[in-house]
């Protein structure tokens, strides 16, 4: 069975999609492939 791959992205804050990962994998396991990315707004 192939893993459903997923992208959390922030912006300017990425302890939030570290947290959004960590918990995509405590709680969906092995059937999730995920990355976190912070991306910096342009001013």
């Amino acid at each position: 069975m192939n893993k459903l791959k997923i992208l959390f992205v922030c912006v300017h804050n990425s302890a939030r999609s570290q947290m959004a990962e960590a918990l995509l994998k405590h709680f969906g396991g092995n059937l999730y492939q995920t990355r976190s990315k912070q991306k910096l707004k342009n001013l």
